[in-house]
């Protein structure tokens, strides 16, 4: 059985574990039938003063999201796994849609057209029955070397 780890900025996977935001988009998306189970993997941030990555639980951290942020998300999940969910619908968007995608991603109409780079549509996918692990997992244990540029297949893994 195949699940999807979906690469994702610490700014985003701090919106994601607050529960604001519940819909990821992306240029292109997996070819499996819904529903599937992805995974959320915090991109590493090499160049951020603030991206160390001092391990904290997921209580502080669901604690210090409000005061800090991503610089707390950082703390728990730079360069790791960190959460899963269910992927239980997903929606294409055309341009007269992008206004509503952008609502549901909690991302800027600027930021939209700077991912799009000249494409004309943008796919969204309704992250629910989200899971944030006790520990954040090393992209090995779902048989990667390295992170993928957005996503990529993975083997399931149960937690």
């Amino acid at each position: 059985m195949k699940g999807v780890l979906f690469s994702v900025r610490p700014e985003h996977c701090k919106r994601i574990a607050s529960g604001e935001k519940e819909v990821e988009l992306r240029k292109r998306m997996p070819k499996l039938p819904t529903p599937y189970k992805g995974y959320l993997y915090c991109t590493l941030q090499k160049r951020r003063a603030d991206a160390f990555n001092l391990p904290i639980s997921r209580e502080e951290m669901l604690r210090d999201i409000p005061i800090n942020g991503m610089k707390c998300m950082s703390k728990y999940a730079n360069g790791k796994v960190w959460a899963e969910f269910i992927c239980d619908w997903t929606e294409n968007y055309y341009p007269c849609d992008w206004g509503r995608a952008a609502t549901a991603a909690c991302v800027s109409m600027d930021d939209i057209y700077k991912y799009l780079d000249g494409k004309a549509n943008i796919n969204g996918l309704h992250i629910s029955e989200l899971k944030i692990y006790d520990r954040p997992r090393e992209l090995e244990e779902f048989g990667l070397t390295r992170a993928p540029q957005s996503w990529c297949y993975v083997k399931k893994v149960e937690i």
